[in-house]
């Protein structure tokens, strides 16, 4: 399963590989916060992952929803 992963830095993503390698996710990493003006880049994931700075606000989801997501 592919899985866009938002607001992650260098230092994170050792643990995030180390825990998905068992179960074979195919995992990218975003460094840039989730918005609006970067949801587009989640299309073609089924899967995404977001932190405590990214903006889930009704905007977003828009754009994630049009892109096939479900909530």
């Amino acid at each position: 399963m592919k899985i866009a992963f938002f607001d992650t830095h260098r230092f994170e993503r050792k643990i995030f590989d180390r825990a998905h390698e068992s179960i074979q996710h195919s995992v990218i990493y975003f460094e840039t916060r989730l918005t609006p003006e970067t949801a587009k880049l989640a299309f073609h994931f089924p899967v995404v992952c977001v932190f405590v700075n990214d903006e889930l606000n009704n905007a977003t989801l828009a754009i994630l929803k049009a892109g096939g997501r479900h909530f």
